[in-house]
């Protein structure tokens, strides 16, 4: 038996913990669409995305959805319906210790309109309580403290609020609400967090201009508040570090460090433009800025540690820090077929380290992530909105491996491996077809565009962890299809003798691969009595890469021969 690349061979032993991969797309019941807001994640890595549902001669209807974090199928859906939860959507979602979750936002398109937070069974999505709040536009944010209270913060009429709820019972504890003078609808809290003593941060919108207050955790008597910045007009997003200082990511371009015992600013960074997210890495900020940079500051003093500034007009909106320190971030390309991406960073260099696009089958609108987040074991897991031909939007859901960005397998088609002689490399040949909605290609000039960044064809398998690696390099040997070249997918064929390999990808339908060890050896063998399963992968760039296995109706399993049809998708592609 031969073997090839044992180091990766290693990593995938290695990677046999807990670690999943996958994407799902929605709807699938005859919505006209789903969306999404939030994302939170329970301790087992199951996933909760709150958001709401459209059918034809309905208003919009608060919704969330359970989905298992294995493999992303839905558990259970809970639609707040019929009225007087009409026409409602729901904002935020979080999962207590337990793994109950609490969702929040608003229902009513006219009378009545109300604030909802709504608290439901982890594993049935039963209600467990609801809380309403009458003539309210609605509730932004949610987050449980350690006692598994509730805390929510968002909109009362024209006033910025943040309430307190009894987690058991859902009855209301406190409430802090400030209005503007004069009055401003635009008052809100947009974000709420829990400091390691309890007591509550929440930023938002006062008078046009940004508001930080800090309440205490019992009673929800201000401790201190910050109104007003001379950078920026709207607090968006903030963090609390370990010693319960704030970081404050200002609509405008500020990055700003609050003490925590006093509000007093400790530093601040200026971005040009932009309206940050932010997150903490260890003692260090990491944030988005200008055209969607990301960078990293020293949580001591404010300084720029590193910066990454994404190619192909891509921008940052949202990012996120592993537990091992892997920076996650994730937005939209602003020009092209503007699609969404996911992408790795190195935490202590800014590196790049992968960067996968995602978008719908109507490339004339804008995808984009609503929310991002990491699960237990690290793996960066996204929702968003991809717009397709058939419906206005889908509800998308992701979960990428944090190594290299890939996703779940897709449906094998149709493999056909042949060694003629198991001993004589030059004898093989190799086909195999993938099929499915989930076929992506990255779009023309783009960093994974093969023509500029060729791709690799992987061949293994799962059992013995034998493989293949055979490279298809960038240049003339590929070419684009459609006009311009590349909207429409990829053709590979080499014309050297080198590589032998024919590669054809096209987004949304299939993958086809053919290699004749014609002009170079493929180092795979079928010496074995029984194959079992094969499988395969096609990377593009340093895009994650897409695969499929090959074992479902097996045609033909024998020495030197292996064939199998319709196989089942994948479980993740390792």
């Amino acid at each position: 038996m031969q073997r090839g690349l044992l180091l990766l061979a290693g990593f995938l032993v290695a990677m046999a913990q807990p670690s999943f991969a996958w994407i799902q797309r929605f709807p699938d019941d005859g919505a006209d669409f789903l969306y999404s807001n939030d994302v939170a994640i329970d301790a087992s890595g199951d996933v909760f995305v709150g958001g709401a549902i459209v059918t034809s001669g309905t208003t919009n209807r608060m919704m969330v959805v359970k989905l298992g974090g294995a493999a992303g199928a839905e558990v259970w859906r809970r639609i707040f319906d019929p009225a007087p939860y009409a026409g409602g959507s729901a904002e935020a979602v979080a999962v207590d210790s337990s793994g109950d979750v609490v969702v929040a936002g608003d229902y009513g398109g006219g009378t009545p309109h109300a604030v909802i937070v709504a608290k439901l069974d982890g594993t049935t999505g039963a209600d467990l309580w609801v809380h309403e709040r009458s003539t309210s536009p609605g509730a932004v944010d949610v987050v449980f403290d350690s006692a598994g209270d509730v805390v929510v913060g968002g909109r009362f009429g024209s006033e910025f609020f943040v309430s307190k709820l009894d987690g058991a019972t859902g009855v209301e504890l406190w409430t802090y609400s400030i209005d503007g003078s004069p009055a401003h609808f635009e008052d809100a809290a947009n974000v709420v967090a829990i400091d390691p003593s309890g007591d509550v941060l929440a930023a938002g919108l006062l008078d046009d201009e940004s508001y930080v207050v800090k309440l205490a955790g019992a009673t929800g008597a201000v401790l201190w508040s910050v109104a007003g910045d001379p950078d920026g007009t709207e607090a968006l997003d903030l963090a609390i570090d370990g010693g319960g200082d704030v970081v404050v990511g200002i609509d405008g371009g500020a990055v700003v460090k609050l003490v925590g015992a006093n509000g007093a600013e400790d530093w601040r960074h200026v971005e040009p433009s932009g309206g940050p997210a932010v997150a903490l890495a260890g003692a260090d900020v990491v944030a988005t800025g200008q055209g969607g940079d990301v960078f990293r500051l020293a949580g001591g003093t404010g300084a720029e540690l590193w910066r990454h500034a994404f190619l192909d007009n891509r921008g940052a909106r949202h990012v996120v820090v592993s537990p091992a320190g892997a920076v996650f971030a994730a937005g939209e390309r602003s020009t092209w077929t503007e699609p969404l991406f996911v992408a790795r960073l190195d935490g202590a260099t800014g590196a790049l380290e992968w960067l996968t696009d995602h978008e719908g089958t109507d490339r004339h609108f804008a995808d984009h992530v609503d929310a991002l987040t990491v699960d237990p074991v690290g793996d960066p897991v996204a929702v968003g909105r991809l717009f397709d031909k058939e419906r206005p939007f889908l509800f998308l859901a992701l979960e990428a491996d944090q190594a290299d960005g890939s996703l779940a397998g897709l449906r094998g088609q149709t493999m056909v491996f042949r060694d003629k002689d198991p001993g004589n490399p030059a004898k093989r040949r190799v086909k195999f077809l993938v099929k499915g909605d989930e076929v992506q290609a990255p779009l023309p000039g783009s960093m994974n565009d093969p023509i500029l960044a060729g791709a690799t064809v992987r061949i293994w398998n799962p059992t013995t962890l034998e493989e293949a690696v055979v490279a298809a390099p960038a240049g003339a040997d590929w070419k684009g299809i459609g006009s311009p070249p590349g909207i429409n997918g990829y053709k590979y064929k080499d014309k050297t003798g080198v590589n032998p390999c024919k590669v054809s990808i096209r987004p949304f339908k299939n993958v086809k691969v053919t290699c004749k060890a014609t002009g170079g050896p493929i180092a795979f063998s079928l010496d074995e009595a029984s194959q079992g399963n094969l499988a395969a992968s096609v990377a593009l760039g340093i895009a994650g890469p897409q695969c499929a296995s090959y074992g479902g109706l097996v045609v033909k399993d024998e020495p030197g021969q292996f064939k199998a049809k319709n196989a089942p998708a994948a479980g993740r592609c390792p």
